[in-house]
This record gives C-alpha cells, structure tokens and sequence, in this order.
C-alpha cells in the first residue's frame, strides 16, 4: 500500500481523480486538503498520513516540495488540463461560490467576459493588491511536476471519460495507469470505477467537459492568452504553435 498526494492546479480535476482513487479497495481520503499556503504545515501534513491513504493538494513543484516528494515514501498523482478550460472553470467556481475570498473581487468585474480576460491576465483589487496572478506566472509555478520519476501525470481530458465529452478507450487507458502505478492489475475494477467516475454531486464539479473554452473564449482571449501562455499549451500538447 502506498501513501498518495493527489495533486494539481486548482480546477484541474481533483475531484475526479479522488474520486477514481476512492474507487480503488484498500485506499481511502485522508480527509485533509492542502495547498503551499502554509508550507511547513503542508509538508507536516504529507508526513502524517498512513499507507492506504490519499490526500488532496494543490502544491506547486517547488524546490522544497520536490525533494520532499524525492525523499519520502510517497506517490503522486499529478492531473494536466487544457490550461484554457482550467480559466473557464475558475470563473464558473469563483462567481458560483460567495464565501469564496476571491468572489467579492470578481464579482465587482461587469461581466464574464472581463472576468475571463482578467483571469488571462491577472488582475489587481482596488488597493492595488494582486488578486489574481495571471494564467503564465501560474501554470509556470507547475511546471516540473512532469518530469519527475515519482509522478505519474494524468490528462483531465483523459480521465473524464464519455459522460464528460471524452473518450471510452482513453478513460480505460487512464484508470489502468493508476492501478499500474499502484501495483494493481487491470481487471473488472477498472469497468467499475469508470462507471463511478464522473461526479456531479461534489461542491466544486460544474460541468466537467472539455474544450468548453471553444465556446467562450473571444478574439480578445484569444490573443491574451497567446501572449502569456501560449508556450503551456505547447509544453502539455494541448497546441503546436500559436495558430488556434
């Protein structure tokens, strides 16, 4: 059994892969949840939980998370999406949840549009203060996750199979990848989470469907993006060039 931090950037699809994780015999959720915030806590919190268990993160791949994911007994999940999709969806989330700290800053934006734009490009609060980084310094903050040994990278798109806009075959490709990963062979148990996968019930599940972007975004969004973050979408394979 192994101990597992289920990680991404927020509004990647943590939910899903929870969700998978806790389809899988012997395995359950630590109950905690933690981000970089605090990171002596976040560290503190990798440290205590037992093998069988799963925590949820949103830890960027720095240095000190690193070589602490290097040196202790432990396994990450780490879910990619379409940079693109993940914007739409922090804006869904962000205008959906009002105690969110970050909703009165939003909502005072005129439309979701400017909200979309904003997000692209990050944006400050009226004293000045960043309330948004914006989409390139973010995603550059991930970037390494990728690369290391003791990873294991997981597409969204992947993942979120059929229900989602998805594919089957991909779905049944992904979920085997986890149960690789965990020394489990492939069986009826990959039909079975598949099945349970796609949860709208969970607080932060909106729609959960790919390229939803294609539909929202703007020439303006458009161009934004390309001039910030264009260089992700080629990293992760979502684009070749900048001609979208």
């Amino acid at each position: 059994m192994y101990r597992i931090l289920a990680n991404s950037l927020p509004k990647n699809g943590t939910h899903l892969l929870l969700k998978c994780l806790d389809e899988i015999p012997g395995y359950e959720f630590s109950g905690h949840e933690i981000d970089w915030s605090d990171p002596a806590r976040a560290l503190a919190t990798l440290e205590s939980i037992r093998p069988g268990e799963f925590v949820k993160g949103h830890i960027p791949c720095f240095d000190q998370a690193r070589e602490f994911v290097r040196s202790h007994d432990l396994l990450v999940f780490n879910m990619i999406r379409d940079p693109r999709d993940n914007v739409i969806s922090l804006v869904n989330y962000l205008m959906k949840h009002k105690r969110h700290p970050l909703h009165p800053h939003y909502a005072r934006l005129e439309s979701n549009q400017a909200r979309i734009l904003a997000t692209i490009r990050g944006f400050q609060d009226e004293q000045g203060e960043p309330v948004i980084r914006d989409i390139g310094w973010r995603l550059n903050n991930w970037v390494g996750w990728d690369k290391e040994s003791k990873v294991t990278n997981l597409r969204f798109e992947s993942l979120i199979g059929l229900k989602g806009g998805g594919d089957r075959d991909a779905q049944l490709r992904e979920i085997n990848k986890i149960l690789r990963t965990l020394g489990i062979s492939s069986s009826p148990l990959v039909e079975s989470i598949a099945e349970k996968a796609f949860d709208s019930k969970v607080h932060s599940f909106r729609r959960g469907r790919i390229q939803g972007w294609k539909s929202v975004f703007t020439d303006e969004h458009k161009a934004a993006f390309k001039s910030i973050a264009n260089w992700a979408l080629v990293h992760y394979g979502y684009e070749t060039d900048d001609r979208w």
